[in-house]
């Protein structure tokens, strides 16, 4: 990449800072990889020296891309606590992310209980990063995570040509649970309702997240509309079959679900939601208990 040649002479101020630079092209899926100021690896995956399968979709750089703004993270990655520092820069009108990896496993301003090793670092620092994409309740992401990953996932299916649908589920009639049962059980019944779509889903591929008090909103990737109506009826039959159970109290819920899916079309992230949220509206107002694709 130009860019490379660019940089190259502004990047050594860096050296003495972090361990390894990547110059990133978000769009593209390619990267330089710097060590010393040196290039050594070209093209290559950007997660690379993070031992990710995967390009850096996911990543706090795509996140620095399309806030246009810098971003900063804790990994922990076979035995080394590492510092990534995520900021755009713009050359030639396109923007590229600079990635900044500095191991601090040994650094003295970066203080863990000695007693504190190997996976336990890990498992310490994963779960400092789950808490703050995690909803607290139903333990299924949060708002946040939605707003900062739903535009990543728009953007590459943009890009990559798929299809994307988001659905919105609403449990019917959920402050009637809350006034008859109480909040306590109201709790239990949103975090079993959540397993319920959890299990329904494709691992490591869909996801879904609390967009706030009983409305979920899940995403499908490479499903169209039709493909995400089927998904939706099955997980609308499985809550309307089911009975939950608490404390000798049996409790029969339904939901009602809006779906919207698109493939190559001029549809920003907030018609997306928009259109999905118009359609659950529509399923509620016309009885509740129901699926609605197309109106």
């Amino acid at each position: 990449m130009d860019v490379y040649e660019f940089l190259k002479e502004k990047l050594e101020v860096f050296d003495a800072l972090y361990d390894v630079i990547i110059i990133i092209d978000p769009i593209e899926k390619k990267s330089v990889i710097i060590e010393n100021n040196c290039k050594v690896k070209m093209n290559e995956n950007c997660n690379w020296i993070l031992k990710r399968e995967e390009f850096c979709d996911k990543s706090i750089s795509m996140n620095a891309y399309l806030n246009n703004d810098t971003f900063v993270k804790i990994e922990y990655i076979e035995g080394k606590m590492l510092l990534i520092n995520a900021s755009p820069i713009t050359f030639k009108e396109k923007i590229y992310i600079i990635e900044a990896i500095k191991d601090i496993t040994t650094n003295s301003t970066f203080v863990v209980n000695n007693e504190i090793k190997g996976n336990n670092v890990e498992n310490l620092v994963s779960e400092m990063n789950e808490k703050i994409v995690k909803d607290y309740l139903t333990g299924i992401y949060n708002r946040r995570y939605i707003d900062e990953r739903l535009p990543i996932d728009v953007k590459n299916s943009i890009i990559e040509g798929d299809a994307i649908s988001v659905i919105m589920a609403d449990i019917d009639y959920f402050k009637n649970v809350n006034d008859t049962y109480g909040h306590l059980i109201g709790d239990e019944v949103l975090i079993d309702f959540a397993r319920l779509i959890t299990r329904s889903i494709r691992e490591d591929i869909d996801w879904v997240g609390r967009y706030g008090g009983e409305e979920f909103l899940i995403v499908l990737k490479g499903i169209d509309s039709d493909g995400a109506y089927e998904v939706a009826e099955k997980i609308r039959q499985l809550v309307d079959e089911t009975t939950f159970s608490y404390d000798n109290v049996d409790i029969h819920i339904t939901s009602s679900f809006g779906v919207h899916g698109y493939k190559n079309e001029k549809l920003n992230l907030e018609e997306l939601i928009s259109q999905a949220d118009k359609k659950l509206y529509v399923a509620k107002a016309s009885g509740r208990n129901k699926t609605i694709v197309y109106i």
